[in-house]
């Protein structure tokens, strides 16, 4: 099977994490930031990820995809219920991890964003959603305290000391997700116990980490 991707698209990582730990191989295919035709013909719309099944159809949306391919061994994983405490805990933090994420994203060597005009539709895109990608940026330290006290919150939850990644739920997914996405910051402060979190599941679905790459 094949998946159309950006790697900074955290729906995208949701369906690479998740075959990761199921087990299931995926032919990785970047798309391009400013490429409005490769999706577009495979499901009528600019959007990723896209999965491509083995009979050559066409799926989208990053939650479809995942239940897809959680019913393909018979095996399923996804069997938790999910923690409303954890729900609340990543809608808290999704605006201003925007805020910290979107202008770092701008500034990595990420493959979609490798030609000057799918930077620029980056930049454009990103703009309209949050504002000015350079002002965010120059504002960071107010948001990494915010993420700090947030990841310390974090820390107390019960989800943060499971270690089972049999039996996950879509918040068990998304926070995972979350996180990785917060490794791209620089000067974040993470408590052990969340650290190891996600090392652990990096290492199980071979889905890599930001903190080498932190701006």
């Amino acid at each position: 099977m094949q998946l159309y991707y950006y790697e900074h698209c955290p729906f995208c990582a949701k369906v690479r994490y998740f075959a990761g730990l199921k087990g299931i191989p995926l032919t990785l295919k970047i798309v391009m930031a400013d490429d409005e035709e490769t999706t577009t013909r495979l499901v009528g719309k600019k959007v990723v990820p896209v999965l491509i099944k083995d009979n050559g159809q066409a799926l989208a949306e990053s939650n479809d995809i995942i239940h897809y391919l959680d019913g393909l061994d018979g095996t399923p994983m996804l069997t938790a219920a999910p923690q409303a405490e954890t729900g609340e805990w990543i809608t808290s933090l999704r605006l201003f991890l925007k805020y910290l994420t979107y202008p770092r994203f701008a500034k990595t060597p990420f493959a979609e964003l490798s030609t000057p005009g799918a930077r620029e539709s980056y930049y454009q895109k990103e703009t309209k959603a949050i504002g000015n990608l350079e002002e965010k940026f120059a504002q960071s330290q107010t948001w990494i305290q915010a993420l700090n006290a947030k990841l310390n919150e974090l820390a107390n939850l019960p989800c943060i000391s499971a270690n089972n990644t049999d039996s996950l739920s879509i918040t068990d997914i998304e926070l995972f997700v979350f996180l990785r996405n917060a490794s791209i910051v620089k000067g974040s402060i993470w408590p052990q116990s969340i650290e190891q979190y996600l090392n652990v599941r990096a290492k199980r679905s071979q889905l890599p980490l930001y903190f080498d790459i932190a701006i």
